[in-house]
């Protein structure tokens, strides 16, 4: 199985090799992705570790999740580390800049941003998610009602991170 971490590496080396605008859309596309899949992988590996002991919290996250990962790893990160859940907001929305809207300009400085965001999402990731999983374990009830309220509150949350990314110039 490739590491996530790879992923970073090769953003490394498309900006060490290359100086030109489509280089950076990439890189930040692979500094995201690193980001992400190092917290999913980390949180689905936990998640699986639980199953057989509440199957019901396990389907009630693999169902939230299965509909829009990105989305939903953004609102559980906010749950205990909520500028770890901005970074990866602010890296996904570069991402999605990045890949599909080609009139807007890409610069260096949006990519050594991306860089830095993904290097502490993945310094983070395994303990933002630990301290997640305690709090699964211990208090389910607690869990499935914040979940559920930050899930059913998404837009209002979301609305903090286009803020964020308007005073990096986007």
């Amino acid at each position: 199985m490739i590491k996530p971490e790879k992923f970073f590496d090769i953003a490394n080396k498309i900006i060490q090799n290359f100086e030109d605008e489509a280089a950076y859309r990439t890189a930040i596309s692979r500094y995201y992705y690193a980001a992400f899949l190092k917290i999913r992988i980390i949180f689905i590996g936990r998640l699986n570790e639980i199953k057989s002991k509440n199957i019901g919290l396990y389907n009630f996250i693999h169902d939230n999740e299965s509909r829009n990962p990105h989305r939903f790893f953004i609102l559980l990160i906010s749950l205990k580390n909520k500028f770890l859940a901005e970074l990866l907001y602010s890296l996904r929305t570069l991402r999605n800049i990045s890949d599909y809207d080609l009139h807007k300009s890409i610069e260096i400085k949006h990519v050594n941003a991306s860089e830095k965001f993904s290097n502490i999402i993945i310094k983070k990731a395994d303990e933002t998610i630990q301290k997640m999983f305690y709090d699964i374990q211990n208090n389910n009830m607690a869990f499935y009602a914040e979940l559920s309220k930050i899930l059913n509150k998404a837009n209002e949350i979301l609305e903090s991170f286009r803020i964020l990314l308007k005073s990096l110039g986007f």
